[in-house]
Parts: C-alpha cells; structure tokens; sequence
C-alpha cells in the first residue's frame, strides 16, 4: 500500500481522536485502576505486581446518592490520613498542619491528593462504634445486606483448602456421639440409624481473622488473632434412610444456634433454636434418595437457613444483648470461643462438599487508623468508609461521622471472587 500524505493525515487524526475520546472518557465518566494494597481483602485481592485490576464509574453519584456498604473509590488529601493518624496516636502532629473547626484539618499549602477503594459504612451525622467485631450504627448493630454478606465471607475450610495444604477432613474436624466414615471419593456417611443419639463433627481449629494473602499484617501482630463468632456452615446430604433428622450449630461465645432438620414424619420441619429454646421453624419437602444443598448462617445477629437456595428461615435476633451496643457484653477478641457442629441422628446420611466461613472482624487501630471521612463533591454526602482489614488493636472507637470534603466514585467492576 503506498503511503500518501492523506493516509498519514488520517491515521493522526484517527489516533488524535481517540487519545481525545480516553482523556473525556477517564476523565468523566470511567478510569480502571489496580489495588497495590490488602486492606480490602476478601472483596479485592490487591498486589505491588498483580494486584486486582477495577473499572470505577465516575457519574454514577451524580445518578442517586452513594449507600451504605457500597465499595467506592475516592481522593483525599494524603496529609489528611496522616492527621488523623498522629491525632488518634497522640503523636505530634507535622510542622505546618493544623486542626480546623469543622473537624478537619488545614494545610493548604500541601495538598497530595491520592486514590483509596473502602466500603462505605457511615453516613452524615451518624455515630460508628466497632465492638466485638461488628459495626454499630446509632447504638444499633448494622446488618449487611445480603449481597455483601456473601462477598464478605472468607473460607475457612472446604475440599479446595484441603488438597491445597494435603490435609485429611479428620484433621481439622473431630467426631462426637458416634462414628463417621470418610469413602474414597471424599463422601462422609453418618451411620446413625440404629440409634436416636446424635453423631456429629465439629471444628478443632479456633476460627480466627486470619488473612492467608497479608503476611505482612500477619507478622505485624505477633500471631494475634481475633476468634470470629460470626460463621456460615454449607454442605450436601443424601438421606439413604427414612426418619431421623440432621442437626447443626453454629456456636459465638456463650450463644448456640442450632437447627434440626427432620428427614422424614407426617409434616417435615426445620426448627431453629439459641441455647435450646426455638426461635422459629418452616415446613420442609425433603425427597427420598436425593441430594440437596444445606446453608446455614449467623451473621451480625441474623441467623439464615437455606434449603437447595430457597431462605426457609431469616431470623434477627433483637434481643438487647445482641444488637443494642450498651448491652452487648465486650469480648476478648483473643480469648473468646467459636464453633461449627454438625451431624445426624436416626438416620443414614452421606455429606460431602463441607464448607465454612467467617465473617469480616473488624477492629479499630489507634496506630494506624484505618478510618477516612469522605463527603462533599460528586456525591454531596458525608461519609465514613472502612477497609475490609482492619488490623492490630482490640481497642473499640466511638466515631461521629462528619461531612467532610472528598471526591467520592463508585466502583462499576469489582473482582470476580471464587468461592
């Protein structure tokens, strides 16, 4: 092909434009990034060389007001965080900065501002404590909704973990009650049949805050785990006998949810119990000789049961002492118990693809405060965004939530997560 002076005038027009279109692109309506950082793991996986890469929309609070829980990218002062550090830490603060009446801070003569992605909790005007793990809102603890308590969960065993450490089941679970057999094919067979006793498995391992992909944090805190209370058990069962039932518990401190499944009877139920007293229970339609899938979960005071996906059970505990932040009792975060069971009595039961999860533990950090104040701008709200670590110190934070200026984004491409 011969080239011309019109050719080339095209092809510097054509990449002219397109140059043109990226800048009007990135600049207004979406930019992609890469996480360097772990501070939001589980939900984004972040690396100094292959971090998780994201698309983040530039208008899409200009659409609707940002909401609570909702992971955002935004730009804020670098001084600011560093403020906010010294001034938590009782740290001298830098020459040049200094406290302004509004909550913030005032060196405008050393403005860096830098990019963060946390989840946003708080809005304007509220009061954020972090307590035993959990954030409470106004006094009252604050439930996720159910899409980002999924994305939250953080594997602490399943078949997938096993093969990767070359750990047998009966490694990280004990028996109780009876026998349980482990067949080649990696299927367990609860042999209960001939007795009305119930024979269960149960965790050995304390279920700690633990993050396999941050060793650096790791080593921060000296082996310093919190023990997570709040767990998701999941497996698939096939009755190979009629009657009996499947039970489970999930255990957080002194409280113990349970739910017993009945696998046979007139009118087959799913009962739901804390500490031995029911709490609440559905009708069930368990078919002979086949598999279902069973999820069971107690999350921020809120305890689920699923049955083949369908919630037959949703339960908020409201009593004071779980959801009211003056009457939950402080735990120690190092000393404190967790637990998954679960079994089968009077009954026959193969189960395989076990799994179990925990929840994100938050904590507050007074040497490195994690906390950052986000507001005016696009999205015209104060607000107050955490990281999905937050590592270091049991210390618990009372935290009013100002409005403070920042420009907040949202985030359009989250990382896919493997479950």
């Amino acid at each position: 092909m011969k080239i011309t002076r019109l050719t080339i005038r095209e092809y510097a027009e054509s990449l002219a434009i397109a140059f043109i279109l990226a800048m009007i692109i990135r600049h207004f309506a979406a930019e992609a990034f890469r996480i360097p950082t772990s501070s939001m793991e589980p939900t984004l996986i972040g690396s100094d060389i292959g971090g998780d890469r994201i698309i983040v929309s530039k208008f899409q609070f200009d659409l609707h007001p940002p909401k609570p829980w909702d992971v955002v990218v935004f730009k804020i002062d670098q001084q600011r965080i560093d403020f906010f550090r010294d001034f938590y830490s009782n740290r001298p603060l830098p020459v040049g900065i200094r406290a302004a009446e509004n909550g913030t801070i005032d060196c405008p003569e050393r403005v860096h501002y830098v990019n963060y992605v946390k989840r946003l909790v708080g809005l304007p005007g509220q009061t954020i404590l972090v307590k035993n793990g959990d954030i409470f809102i106004d006094g009252r603890i604050a439930r996720k909704p159910e899409r980002v308590e999924e994305v939250l969960l953080v594997p602490v065993t399943n078949d997938r973990i096993l093969k990767r450490d070359r750990t047998d089941f009966f490694a990280q679970w004990g028996c109780r009650g009876g026998d349980v057999i482990m067949r080649k094919d990696g299927v367990l067979l609860f042999g209960a049949s001939d007795s009305s006793a119930e024979c269960t498995v149960f965790y050995l391992d304390p279920i700690e805050d633990r993050i396999e992909t941050d060793p650096e944090g790791m080593r921060r805190r000296g082996n310093q785990f919190n023990v997570v209370g709040d767990l998701k058990l999941a497996f698939r069962f096939r009755p190979l006998s009629s009657g009996g039932y499947l039970v489970g518990h999930l255990r957080e401190g002194e409280t113990r949810y349970s739910f017993r499944l009945d696998l046979g009877g007139a009118v087959p139920l799913v009962r739901l119990f804390c500490n031995g007293s029911e709490l609440a229970r559905a009708p069930v339609s368990i078919a002979p000789d086949a598999e279902h899938r069973l999820e069971f979960a107690n999350i921020d005071a809120r305890v689920t049961f699923r049955l083949d996906g369908q919630t037959l059970i949703r339960f908020d505990d409201d009593r004071p002492e779980h959801v009211e932040v003056s009457s939950v009792p402080y735990r120690n975060p190092y000393t404190a118990t967790s637990g998954a069971e679960f079994g089968a009595a009077g009954c026959d039961v193969e189960v395989r693809d076990v799994q179990l999860w925990r929840d994100i533990f938050y904590t507050s950090d007074r040497d490195q405060q994690r906390f950052a104040a986000v507001g005016k701008g696009r999205a015209q709200q104060g607000a107050l965004v955490l990281a999905e670590q937050l590592l270091d110190a049991p210390e618990r934070d009372r935290i009013h939530v100002p409005g403070i200026a920042g420009e907040v984004d949202h985030l359009a491409h989250p990382a896919h997560i493997q479950r």
